[in-house]
């Protein structure tokens, strides 16, 4: 399946460039049949305001939102942020994420917080995951992920943004069950077959490189991308990155999985590799995130790196509340981790409200970086 790549590089202009972006793959008509029933599968991982480039932007949203409705659709933006999910957050985080507004005549935003478990015979870990349900009362899901880059999972694209059909907490609790990231790539990828998107579109206008989700820097990326096959597209997106699709761990065990071939992306539009953004910051525990085997209890003491708690921190006690492994205790209203405990999940750093846990390299891996781009 194609993948479609288009210059962006203003949200004044999101409309357009995603129209352009679906007629490389035949047309909106191509998917979106008039009198259906669509969900918009935003990525709304906090409460952030939209410059902060940690959701997708609401013009985005809204310029999706206006050519499925213009198709004849009626539309629902639906998401389940990393918090607890009950309406009145879902409300606030509809609010600060610059969302509200987009409410009208046939698009609505999702208050149904009622939950299923979903059949999903081609999982490899969770044949039942509990899904939303609003999710599944749509005709067609069209997937907007947010390009950006993952301290855990080095890229947090189209598979990983339905990480989201996931209810609210729950998703701590797969965090847990599955620690290795290996295994929780393959997770993710299942949750993905499970809520089975037709149609993705990337809001990679403004985007985040660093030490992503939520805290790294906020850079102009210039694209727009759709596909029907979300693993395709975040091959594309990687590659305009920079980044090996194989250092990607939901693409590498994609590909293990037949799920993607990597060597067969066929782009339309714009080249990924002759388009390729320069000057891309890596995520800071990306380099080391595939030690294993007898090497694995020194390089937890050595080379992986460790959460730290900066003078930001307001001492809200967030971070203890949704560690999956319990890592974080607050101790004379200070927060502290048991690096021992430590999954590496690196939740409490993608969702501190006042972005103070950093990622902290440790001696070794400063000393081997400047080695390893020899």
């Amino acid at each position: 399946m194609k993948t479609a790549i288009v210059r962006s590089d203003s949200y004044d202009n999101s409309k357009k460039s995603v129209e352009e972006a679906l007629n490389l793959l035949g047309g909106l008509s191509k998917f979106i049949k008039k009198g259906m029933k669509a969900a918009l599968k935003v990525n709304l991982v906090m409460a952030k305001k939209p410059d902060a480039a940690a959701t997708t932007h609401p013009s985005f949203v809204a310029a999706v939102a206006d050519l499925l409705t213009e198709a004849g659709a009626s539309v629902v933006i639906i998401d389940s942020p990393g918090n607890i999910y009950k309406p009145e957050v879902l409300k606030g985080i509809y609010k600060t994420c610059g969302l509200l507004p987009l409410e009208r005549e046939n698009v609505s935003l999702n208050y149904d917080v009622s939950t299923i478990e979903a059949d999903n015979p081609k999982a490899l870990f969770l044949k039942k995951p509990e899904i939303l349900k609003p999710l599944k009362d749509v005709d067609f899901i069209v997937n907007l992920p947010k390009m950006k880059t993952h301290c855990q999972m080095v890229f947090t694209g189209a598979v990983k943004n339905m990480f989201g059909s996931v209810p609210g907490l729950k998703k701590m609790e797969y965090h847990f069950r599955m620690p290795d990231y290996g295994h929780f790539a393959d997770a993710l990828i299942d949750i993905f077959l499970a809520s089975s998107p037709g149609l993705s579109i990337m809001d990679g206008i403004v985007g985040m490189d660093g030490d992503g989700p939520t805290s790294g820097r906020v850079r102009p990326m210039g694209f727009v991308l759709a596909s029907e096959n979300a693993f395709c597209l975040d091959v594309a997106a990687a590659r305009l990155l920079g980044i090996d699709p194989l250092k990607i761990p939901v693409l590498a065990h994609a590909a293990k999985r037949n799920l993607v071939d990597l060597d067969k992306v066929e782009c339309v539009g714009l080249d990924p590799v002759k388009s390729r953004l320069t000057d891309v910051k890596l995520p800071s525990s990306m380099n080391f995130r595939f030690v294993s085997g007898i090497w694995t209890n020194i390089a937890e003491k050595l080379i992986r790196p460790k959460v730290h708690f900066s003078d930001r921190c307001k001492s809200c006690g967030y971070c203890a509340k949704i560690c999956p492994a319990g890592a974080i205790n607050m101790n004379d209203g200070k927060p502290n981790c048991d690096h021992s405990k430590c999954i590496r999940c690196f939740c409490c750093h993608e969702l501190c409200p006042h972005a103070a846990v950093d990622i902290k390299k440790t001696f070794i891996m400063n000393f081997l970086a400047p080695v390893k781009k020899r």
